[in-house]
């Protein structure tokens, strides 16, 4: 486990040297290096450096601290804390990320090196790697193979407010960027993923998105193996696959002997997700934080003044914000309103008073969450349990768990946790409503 000290910082003399780092992953924001190095204090984490920002975006709008802050006591509390990652900082030396820069460059896709690493960024976050299973801190413990799918399930909701088109209604968000996507670049072949399936608790339609997904994963499905990413249909991730299987079902020459393991893994991701239960809290807080959508709000957002336009809450405002929102959920919860109802929009205006530009603003901010967990990842992690016996968990299980596989002697443990959940800037609100013009046009 990382040394920390007491203000969440991370002992960092023995980590700034870039040899002890192997790129891993990219967003648009950050890029996640590995932790290779043979100190037990730091094995099984990674690094998050920041990218620099486009001309377009601004400067950065919060720190390292503030978005902790923003994961611990904005999110956990709605996607639960046993999802959600501790995050420590490491401060870095401009040698230190010109050598990163340098090394990893051979290693990062085209598609991303139009944006470098940060070299004045002062503070790196050192977070745990969800790839890979800690043996603890005996190197000679065993390690189990551990496989990983990062899945970015998108919007989980229709929106029902009459606000809106009924076009917005009846129609996927996703599957209409896709067709954008598609009429812009001809290049692009839409997957046939649909979230409205993933998110659904129908085994069958679970099943169909995650296989649209195993097919053409786009930047909605990644796979590692042992922390290592590995590019879907390729021959290694289809031996690897296979590998994991044959663990799995050691005398099931069945399953052993498939060409496309593919069916396999939908399967069992498809069982986690229901067992577990975090597809549905993430579509219920998606929705119930934006009751008015991106029309009502971005017309909201331009009606306040400069300085309002440009306000990010501060911690203590996020905090206040999100106990409003838990006290006013916990009642629709209460009287059994759930999230598939048109409760939100009809009761909204009475609920939140949006009559009232107090009001009003707390929806923008309420949106923006709702941003975050529409854009957020999970890593769902498996590994093969040769020795428990019994029974696996089903039901609910807080993000870890134990299963019980058809026709398998091992039992199947996973983890779950949410990535991707920085927050928001408010300077975005028009962006997300020029890019919603665009889709539905």
């Amino acid at each position: 486990m990382c040394v920390l000290i007491q203000d969440g910082s991370a002992d960092t003399g023995r980590l700034l040297d870039a040899r002890l780092w192997l790129y891993k992953g990219e967003g648009n924001a950050n890029i996640v290096l590995s932790y290779m190095g043979k100190d037990v204090n730091y094995v099984g984490y990674v690094l998050r450096l920041s990218k620099v920002r486009d001309d377009s975006e601004g400067p950065e709008p919060y720190s390292l601290v503030y978005a902790r802050d923003y994961h611990e006591k904005v999110i956990a509390p709605l996607l639960g804390n046993a999802y959600i990652s501790h995050m420590a900082f490491v401060g870095v030396s401009r040698d230190f990320l010109s050598s990163i820069a340098e090394m990893i460059g051979k290693d990062r896709p085209a598609t991303r090196k139009h944006k470098d690493v940060d070299l004045d960024q002062q503070h790196a976050a050192l977070i745990p790697d969800h790839t890979v299973i800690s043996s603890g801190s005996d190197p000679s413990s065993e390690t189990p193979a551990v496989i990983s799918f990062e899945i970015k399930p998108k919007w989980g909701f229709l929106p029902t407010s009459c606000r809106v088109s009924q076009l917005k209604r009846s129609t996927c968000r996703y599957c209409m960027h896709q067709q954008l996507k598609a009429a812009q670049d001809d290049a692009h072949t839409p997957n046939g993923f649909c979230p409205l399936d993933l998110f659904s608790h129908s085994p069958e339609r679970m099943r169909h998105s995650l296989s649209c997904l195993f097919r053409n994963p786009q930047n909605n499905l990644k796979l590692f193996v042992n922390g290592r990413r590995l590019t879907l249909n390729s021959h290694e991730s289809t031996t690897s696959m296979l590998d994991f299987i044959s663990r799995l079902y050691p005398s099931n020459t069945e399953q052993t002997n498939q060409e496309d393991p593919s069916a396999v893994m939908v399967d069992l991701l498809a069982q986690i997700a229901r067992d577990d239960g975090w597809l549905q809290n993430l579509r219920f807080h998606q929705q119930h934080l934006d009751p008015y959508d991106i029309e009502t709000v971005y017309r909201w957002y331009v009606a306040l003044d400069d300085t309002m336009q440009g306000h990010n809450p501060t911690t203590e405002e996020w905090e206040d914000i999100i106990s409003a929102y838990v006290r006013r959920v916990d009642d629709i919860r209460t009287t059994g309103l759930c999230e598939d109802s048109s409760a939100p929009d009809n009761v909204g205006d009475v609920d939140m008073g949006t009559s009232n530009p107090i009001n009003r603003l707390r929806a923008i901010y309420e949106f923006l969450i709702s941003a975050t967990l529409k854009d957020c990842s999970a890593l769902i992690t498996m590994w093969v349990d040769e020795h428990s016996r019994g029974d696996g968990s089903n039901g609910p299980t807080n993000g870890e768990g134990l299963l019980t596989i058809a026709n398998s002697p091992h039992l199947l443990r996973y983890k779950i946790r949410i990535v991707d959940i920085d927050p928001k800037d408010i300077h975005k609100i028009p962006r997300y409503f020029d890019l919603d013009q665009r889709i539905i046009r």
